[in-house]
């Protein structure tokens, strides 16, 4: 109990010396260098739209959907241009195809997602590649060539091998072994900043251990448990935050070994220590600090949710959300004090550079399908007028 008051003590009054002795918004706000982003942008600006593209990716807000409307007329704003489109979609179909399409020959991979295959195919650009290797490898293509050029989501690394490599990055559908190609998209993603693909590996070499005395099995994994977590704190790339403890090697291998029974596992191993990618206390505090520098609000959240589980009502319809508080405040009181306490230094951490969301893409067949006919599409669209007018 002592060593976590410490712990707790330590890590509020860091935040402190964090604010007036630091302000690297170069390190933690890559809008500022990013291709996807206009270099005329104020750090207000993008704070602004920061928060917007979170808030049509959660809610679908009209007016947040305002608020992107100037940026989204700057080409240089792609991705602000990719989270507008797909709010369109909503209200007005045939613009939000046709900004998708505009996005897709940019090769931004979101908006390539969205447009769909069949589209996407049929454009000049891809047309011949999708006949000779398919809309997976062109996908797989598209999120290599941005992410080499803009570093803002170093996940892409990941989405590019887990959704687009054939059986998934294995050289066959009933071997474990990964492919040379998945192996190399994987060591790329790590060296430039993809802690989910150091995560991957891991886990990998893992699968391969038949119990907690494995040495061969385990030496192969350490590596890349180690280097994960080192990623993960030090703030370097985009953190990952979920799944990646398990209590036991029985929690491990009932979760990750889907073929095997918890009893089988259980005749395979002892139970004596937490098994997989762990963080301390410390270091779950060091993590949350670094997704609040980065604005990541929905790593944040996930993050404190399974770091503080018991400090949350699970009888509220309305999570105690950090989002809400940026947004609304607490005038009810209704936070605890010690959400409360983590929610002020989350703020105060960010100094101003906005929350966000990442990889924001949306399969828009069903608004295409609700709006085909000139009849629903008329209706639609006037439902949107009165909406936004509402709002005004």
């Amino acid at each position: 109990m002592r060593k976590t008051i410490a712990i707790f003590i330590l890590w509020i009054l860091s935040a402190a010396v964090y604010a007036k002795s630091s302000n690297l918004d170069s390190d933690y706000l890559p809008e500022l260098s990013s291709p996807a982003w206009s270099p005329e942008l104020t750090k207000a600006e993008i704070a602004e739209a920061r928060m917007s593209i979170y808030r049509m990716r959660k809610y679908n807000d009209i007016q947040a959907r305002k608020v992107l409307a100037p940026y989204a007329k700057d080409p240089r704003n792609i991705e602000i241009r990719n989270a507008y489109a797909l709010a369109l979609a909503r209200v007005n179909i045939e613009k939000a195809i046709s900004e998708l399409k505009l996005l897709s020959i940019e090769g931004y991979p979101p908006s390539m997602l969205a447009y769909r295959e069949e589209r996407l195919c049929q454009l000049d650009k891809y047309r011949e590649a999708c006949t000779k290797y398919g809309f997976d490898w062109v996908m797989k293509e598209a999120y290599l060539s941005w992410v080499r050029k803009d570093p803002i989501d170093p996940k892409m690394y990941f989405y590019a091998y887990y959704w687009h490599l054939p059986n998934t990055g294995r050289k066959s559908e009933d071997s474990s072994e990964l492919t040379d190609e998945a192996l190399s998209i994987l060591h790329e993603g790590i060296e430039n900043g993809c802690s989910s693909c150091a995560k991957e590996l891991a886990y990998h070499y893992l699968s391969f251990a038949e119990s907690e005395d494995d040495i061969e099995a385990i030496s192969k994994t350490k590596p890349y448990m180690e280097k994960t977590k080192e990623m993960m704190i030090s703030g370097l790339g985009r953190a990952e935050t979920d799944n990646i403890c398990f209590q036991s090697f029985i929690n491990y291998c009932v979760s990750k070994k889907n073929n095997m029974t918890e009893g089988e596992c259980l005749n395979r191993q002892k139970e004596e220590y937490q098994y997989g990618i762990c963080l301390s206390e410390h270091q779950n505090l060091m993590l949350l600090d670094e997704l609040a520098k980065k604005g990541d609000l929905v790593g944040y959240q996930n993050l404190f949710v399974n770091i503080s589980p018991n400090d949350f009502n699970k009888n509220s319809a309305i999570p105690d959300s950090l989002y809400d508080y940026i947004w609304i405040g607490d005038e009810d009181r209704s936070l605890s004090p010690r959400i409360k306490k983590y929610y002020d230094r989350a703020i105060e951490l960010n100094n101003g550079r906005g929350w966000r969301a990442y990889n924001l893409t949306e399969n828009i067949e069903k608004w295409e399908r609700l709006l085909e006919d000139k009849d629903s599409r008329d209706f639609f669209e006037k439902v949107g007028e009165l909406l936004d007018a509402q709002k005004d």
